[in-house]
């Protein structure tokens, strides 16, 4: 049963932040915006009511920099540092 919503939660993370084409891929195989997007799914697990994230944007293309900058993260506080 916990494998199930393991899975669900994981699957909901990765639609999100667009990864899904990689869920079958090592994250050591990642390119750098990737691994970056794959920290940031891993940090929203649980929704928490803080979010820190050091650099967020780094080793991403000026394009996915914007959709990261963009996308709607569900906490109450979200702190960016650069």
């Amino acid at each position: 049963m916990y494998d199930l919503v393991i899975k669900a939660v994981a699957t909901k993370k990765l639609r999100k932040l667009g990864l899904m084409k990689y869920e079958n891929k090592r994250a050591g195989d990642y390119s750098g915006g990737n691994k970056r997007k794959l920290q940031a799914a891993i940090a929203l697990i649980g929704n928490p009511a803080i979010v820190f994230m050091d650099e967020p944007t780094t080793g991403e293309s000026i394009g996915l920099r914007q959709k990261t900058v963009k996308h709607p993260i569900r906490a109450l506080y979200l702190i960016l540092l650069s």
